[in-house]
């Protein structure tokens, strides 16, 4: 009674000075209730709920007091001790109640005990006793309940039995034995009597002030986990579930080699309330002075706990969902530390289709990848009702992140929930709850990350939580595909170039050195995990001289990589839609239909591009020619990756200066070019300008239709056509990250004789079909399911399982007849089987998805060595002017100095477009994770879209073919694509590009939309003289994380390289263009431009 009248007395002090109504309200009910409690007698169940609403409107009040009022004019420090005592002071308050009431709140008292990385640490001193220190039944309760539920006396089954029990908490107690039996000794868990009844009165009691707590802080609103896990705790009391439970766990974990001990029931001692289990030695993991004492070490203890429950969760499909401290024991048998994993009352069975779902999602947030989270949420029935694919990243990640001290982990968790909170704010009501539908499962499977975060953070351990995950979440993945189609080789040599789709048959010699070297290098690559998937075709004229498949299709896909398998080579797409449009434009030309002919009876690329597409002359472009345009010079580099639709940056706007996203997604694509890794050659987002606490708002509707309009290609044309060029064409090159794209399919869609050809359309009529070729070479391809019945099953079991029409196209493998599906027209994707899609894997060099932070200082480094090196020739250029006594005076030297002063510390000038300035400014803006992200690409969506400047599906041998075309006077194969004059000048050198993100010792060169590369070393130097006699003798495009296609005419060789392992320098690409170049005598220099 006096502490309720103290309570009542600070409630009421507490709405006085805040004086606000609902403070006022709530009083008035923890007033009544607590009279009503303390004078009145009613029945215990309706007593006990009032005493529950009354502790909860007592802890509400004082904090909201403390919150509004308390702590106002205080400075850091005080106000500091002030909130702690409040803690202690609250936390002994609700330790006192939940031992009175038992129950369900000791279940949340053990649940907040055990978060040491978001609870104040007085809650976790106060109530860690609840764990397994509460106050017992009788011991006269306990042997009838055991006489009962045995149907014999206690004295028949145990020879010994100790009525002080070892361990009691909320639904039960413990206590040791021995068995007269067998002489073995045993604990006995008996649950405490009428307990059933009182848990079913305490979910709705909790329910009640969940919903209130929601009310008041909408932040924390936890109705939805509640209502799962009130499903599931009542199973807790079926014992005999308990005990099968432990013997399919102990099953599973022994399995999958995982060192744990568990306790195993005894047959015949086990009833609905009753569960007779070997005794097991050890002591409570969070005893620190026993650990001292055994000088266990506690990261190695912690990861051994980690990995039994990613075992449980990811491999076997059933895990314990309340892994508290006072369930976990630690044991040494034989010099070695193990733990014990005790009570599975609680444990939650996955279907196999969510337990590959949770692995999916699990994969995706430790590689970055977008694409592939969004499909594990659809095949765990996640459904979101807004579009923001960044922020369901960083809150997946956020969960799964590295645990650490209890003082770190609660600072983050408190600015992540505050960051939640104003994105919350900001968005519509509608937008408000992301969540339309998810599986309960999902709630079980973050509770125990959360809970093995706090045993973390109470032991004071760092571990990397993901990345021990990971290994079971990939094996797990591993399991989708039947073990027959499983890659049974790291590389497959192919004996000729046509094995299984219908391409022409080429004149194959027999392997020869550079096929087997070429082999060779990738199994070492393979076997130093440098490689997940690549093909390499090389080829002289007709003449095959090799074509080698390694890998498998993705981090988690076994299948192999094959010679028809298609990889999404980015920017390799460039160089093929150039190659359309000179192969289209030399049609028309030769064929009458196009009247812009050159002197040269060539297609005219000096002219305009207005003059064949009026309403590109516009904004500024009335004077840009085709050749400007083909060479990145258009000025429209920006166009589609961070302004409105329909309108382009003007220079020095905020959509076209310094610090845009588009300007920092065109400079850092210059990283395109081999094995670099770029930021923005995967999405393109509008600039968001809004306050700080609107940009979460902003981004989650932004993002969803960023990428619609990215996929977008008619609109994307008309864009660019009307947009304002950030500098005058023609006098700068500026990478053309994806307007490149977009400018050429316009041309040719004005070029066309009825003005209406889709991109995809000219490709397949002027190039990959007269090549024959289509099948593998495709921009945009329509994803075709041709998984097993049985893999299917898996993912969906509630699925019909008979055969359907696709299964009976399939051969033995599964894999589908190729005829089975026609070719698409009128720019429709081509259809393509999903076993013949390699799926991109977002990776460094050490294997793991980069940072921003590591990408923004791995540019930064870029920009100073590149830098200096100007730095460095421009010092050697005006020495040897000094010493020539030229130079003009000061006048070339002041210029300089201007110029420098006018760069910035990042190597972008302040009257351009800021670019080196915005790469960082992108990094950090609201989708700057998704912007860095390839496997984007991966996604259904994305892979449909035709983008000619990065959505190229190709398989080498097909770019292979398409480069032996272009470098042997436009014909292979008997086959022609376009005339030898029009593919001689396609190593014309057009703009030298000195303004690169990359660091190179040389410029890179362009011709007509190909990046030309210098093979012999001499050409470095000839090319300074300028002309095509001189130039650089190669021609291609390289794409983003290490595919690369070129061709070269002096040689009449062509090579591709296809990979799916994007890394920020990819070495496995490096390293066959080093045997590719000793073999033809090539300076493997020329690539690093």
């Amino acid at each position: 009674a006096l502490h309720w009248a103290r309570d009542v007395a600070g409630c009421a002090g507490a709405a006085v000075a805040v004086a606000s109504w609902w403070t006022w309200a709530v009083l008035a009910v923890a007033v009544f209730l607590a009279a009503a409690v303390l004078r009145v007698r009613f029945d215990a169940l309706l007593r006990r709920r009032l005493i529950v609403y009354a502790v909860a409107s007592t802890v509400f009040v004082r904090y909201q007091w403390l919150k509004r009022v308390g702590d106002r004019g205080l400075d850091e420090q005080a106000s500091a001790a002030l909130w702690e005592r409040a803690h202690l002071r609250n936390a002994q308050f609700v330790y006192r109640w939940i031992v009175h009431l038992k129950g369900l709140w000791v279940k949340s008292g053990q649940y907040l005990s055990s978060r040491s990385d978001i609870m104040p640490q007085p809650f976790i001193d106060s109530l860690k006793g609840l764990q397994d220190e509460l106050p017992s039944s009788p011991a006269a309760e306990v042997h009838a309940t055991i006489e009962r539920e045995l149907g014999a006396p206690l004295a028949d089954v145990f020879e010994s039995f100790d009525d002080d029990c070892i361990g009691s908490a909320s639904i039960a107690q413990v206590h040791r034995a021995v068995l007269r039996s067998t002489g073995a000794e045993v604990v006995v868990k008996v649950q405490h009597g009428n307990i059933d009844r009182i848990m079913r009165q305490d979910h709705v009691n909790l329910e009640a002030i969940v919903w209130w707590v929601a009310w008041a802080e909408p932040t924390f609103d936890f109705r939805v986990v509640l209502r799962e896990w009130q499903k599931e705790s009542v199973k807790e009391l079926d014992f005999v579930n308990e005990a099968e439970n432990m013997v399919n766990v102990a099953q599973a974990l022994e399995d999958a080699g995982v060192p744990a001990v568990l306790a195993q029931p005894i047959p015949g001692l086990v009833t609905a309330r009753i569960l007779t289990m070997t005794y097991l030695h050890g002591f409570k993991i969070t005893d620190q002075a026993a650990l001292d004492r055994m000088q266990v070490d506690r990261e190695a203890l912690l990861r051994a706990v980690v990995h039994a429950y990613a075992a449980q969760i990811f491999l076997a499909g059933l895990f314990n969902c309340d892994p508290h401290p006072g369930n976990l024991l630690v044991t040494v048998r034989e010099g070695r530390v193990l733990p014990v994993l005790l009570d599975f009352g609680m444990t939650k069975r996955l279907s196999p289709r969510l337990r590959q779902a949770f692995a999916h999602m699990a994969v995706a947030a430790n590689t970055m990848d977008y694409g592939s989270l969004l499909s594990s949420f659809d095949e765990m029935g996640l459904q979101l009702n807004r579009g923001n694919p960044r922020e369901d990243m960083e809150n997946i990640r956020f969960a799964l992140r590295d645990t650490g001290p209890p003082a770190e982990q609660r600072a983050e968790f408190l600015k992540h929930i505050e960051e939640r909170r104003v994105r919350r704010a900001a968005l519509p009501a509608a937008k408000r709850n992301p969540v339309d539908a998810f599986p309960g499962e999902l709630i079980f499977f973050f509770r125990v990350t959360l809970l093995l975060r706090g045993l973390c953070a109470s032991l004071d351990v760092r571990l990397p939580y993901m990345k021990l995950m990971l290994p079971y979440a990939k094996q797990a993945m591993l399991e989708r595909h039947a073990p027959a189609l499983h890659a049974r080789a790291v590389v497959a040599v192919a004996a000729t170039a046509s094995v299984v789709t219908p391409l022409p048959r080429y004149v194959a010699p027999p392997a020869r050195p550079l096929q087997a070297r070429l082999a060779a290098r990738l199994q070492g690559l393979w076997a130093e995990g440098k490689l997940v998937g690549a093909q390499v075709c090389v080829m002289r004229g007709d003449v095959v001289l090799a074509d080698v498949s390694a890998g498998v299709l993705g981090f988690t896909d076994p299948r192999p990589v094959r010679p028809d398998t298609l990889f999404s080579c980015f920017s390799v797409t460039k160089g093929v839609a150039a190659a359309a449009l000179h192969a289209a434009t030399d049609r028309w030309v030769r064929g009458g239909q196009v009247r812009a002919v050159g002197a040269d009876g060539l297609f005219d690329v000096t002219r305009p591009v207005g003059d064949v597409w009026p309403a590109f002359a516009c904004a500024g472009k009335e004077s840009t020619t085709i050749a400007q345009l083909l060479s990145h010079q258009a000025g429209l580099q920006n166009v589609g990756l961070g302004t409105a639709p329909g309108t382009g940056p003007k220079e020095g706007s905020a959509a076209g200066g310094s610090g845009t996203a588009a300007a920092a997604a065109a400079e850092v694509s210059r990283a395109d070019q081999v094995g670099t890794q770029s930021a923005a050659a995967n999405k393109n987002e509008k600039k968001v300008k809004a306050t700080k606490s609107k940009k979460g708002a902003a981004s989650a509707d932004m993002l969803g239709d960023a990428v619609d309009r990215f996929c977008d290609l008619d609109a994307r044309i008309d864009e660019v056509a009307s947009a304002t060029p950030v500098d005058p064409p023609g006098t700068r090159v500026a990478y053309h990250v994806l307007s490149f794209g977009w400018l050429v399919g316009g041309l040719l869609r004005e070029l066309s004789p009825d003005r209406t050809l889709h991109f995809a359309d000219a490709l397949r009529e002027f190039v990959t079909g007269p090549l024959g070729v289509e099948s593998e070479a495709c921009v945009g391809v329509d994803v075709v399911d041709d998984r097993s019945a049985t893999e299917r099953a898996m993912l969906a079991p509630d699925e019909d399982e008979d055969k359907t029409a696709l299964d009976k196209d399939c051969d033995e493998d599964g894999d589908a007849d190729e005829g089975a599906f026609a070719m698409a027209t009128a720019g429709m994707p081509t259809a393509v089987l999903r076993s013949r899609l390699a799926n991109l894997y977002n990776a460094n060099d050490e294997g793991d998805s980069p940072s921003r932070e590591e990408i923004v200082a791995m540019l930064r480094q870029m920009r100073e060595q590149r830098n200096a090196q100007r730095r460095q020739a421009e010092g050697a250029e005006g020495d040897a002017k000094a010493a020539g006594g030229g130079g003009g005076g000061g006048g070339d030297d002041d210029a300089a100095a201007a110029a420098a002063a006018a760069t910035d510390d990042h190597g972008s000038s302040a009257s351009g477009d800021g670019q080196g300035d915005a790469v960082e400014k992108l990094l950090a803006g609201q989708s700057g994770g998704m912007l860095l992200d390839p496997c984007l690409f991966n996604t259904k969506r994305v892979r449909a879209a035709c983008i000619p400047a990065a959505n190229g599906h190709f398989s080498a041998r097909a770019l292979a073919r398409i480069y032996a075309a272009l470098a042997n006077g436009g014909a292979v194969g008997g086959k022609r694509i376009m005339s030898e004059a029009a593919a001689r000048r396609l190593t014309d050198v057009v703009a030298e590009d000195h303004d690169s993100l990359i660091a190179s010792a040389r410029p890179r060169r362009w011709s007509y939309g190909f990046s030309l590369y210098a093979l012999r070393g001499a050409d470095a130097d000839r090319a300074a003289e300028g002309g095509h006699a001189g130039g650089p003798s190669a021609f291609g495009h390289a794409g983003v994380g290490g595919s690369i296609a070129f061709a070269d005419p002096e040689s009449g060789a062509s090579v591709a390289i296809t990979t799916n392992r994007v890394s920020m320098r990819n070495p496995g690409t490096l390293a066959l263009l080093e045997e590719i170049c000793d073999e033809f005598n090539w300076d493997i220099g020329a690539f690093d431009a």
